[in-house]
């Protein structure tokens, strides 16, 4: 359901759907709109050797977890807790 309300020279146009279907038609039209080159590196299997892990939410630098760089003291992410490892 849309919903217009006038305002001035301009309208003002309101979804009215459930926030779930909002979200995702949010969502939908920001991954249509920001995008980035991916320049991530793998190797024959299909591991991460150099590049951004989006599941794991670290940087991965020759196959090899690199520490997040949070000033925190406590591990506070996976980079911090598993940096050094290796995938």
């Amino acid at each position: 359901m849309t919903l217009v309300l006038p305002r001035g020279h301009f309208s003002l146009s309101l979804r009215l759907e459930p926030i779930g279907t909002a979200l995702a038609t949010y969502h939908a039209e920001e991954a249509a709109i920001m995008s980035r080159l991916s320049y991530d590196q793998f190797d024959a299997q299909g591991k991460l050797v150099n590049g951004y892990d989006y599941d794991r939410q670290c940087w991965v630098l020759l196959g090899i977890v690199q520490p997040c760089g949070h000033p925190s003291l406590d591990p506070c992410c996976y980079a911090c807790q598993h940096a050094g490892e290796t995938l």
